[in-house]
């Protein structure tokens, strides 16, 4: 079975990129010929893509390709931070102040024992935005979690 994984699992990391109706161009994030990973090792190499205003990026590929190391190298040139990889060629230009928002593939152990309306609660408040019941609810249901539920069950139930 693990033969037929190796065999068949994506190589590299895909990009796709989907246009809204509004297109700008507003160039918002450019990757130019980047060649990323640690030590001596890159874990892809030559990517060149760009996201303009309205378009959308999904990434997807192998355990291990560079995934989310690309993201934290943008997020990182977004921040004005050090990038903790070795850019081993091209380039990430990021225009300044764009408002970046990604999914943490893990959940903070510390709302696990929350129920969900009260763990969207506490993370809005840690980012400093306030949500009432009406807009938690309006979470969960875009999400397709019961709303009607909202104080059950557990995160680990």
């Amino acid at each position: 079975m693990a033969v037929a994984y190796t065999k068949y699992k994506s190589k590299n990391i895909i990009l796709d990129t989907k246009n809204s109706n509004n297109e700008s161009s507003r160039l918002l994030v450019k990757v130019v010929n980047l060649s990323l990973g640690y030590n001596e090792a890159p874990l892809f190499k030559g990517m060149t893509f760009s996201v303009h205003e309205g378009e959308r990026v999904r990434l997807h590929g192998r355990n291990g390709a560079g995934k989310t190391t690309l993201v934290k190298t943008i997020m990182a040139r977004l921040n004005e931070l050090p990038v903790e990889a070795t850019i081993f060629d091209g380039s990430v230009i990021v225009e300044p102040g764009i408002k970046v928002g990604h999914y943490e593939q893990e959940i903070d152990a510390k709302y696990l024992e929350m129920t969900l309306a009260s763990a969207i609660e506490a993370v809005a408040n840690e980012q400093g935005a306030r949500v009432n019941d009406q807009r938690i609810k309006q979470l969960m249901s875009n999400y397709l979690f019961n709303p009607a539920v909202m104080d059950q069950p557990k995160l680990t139930d």
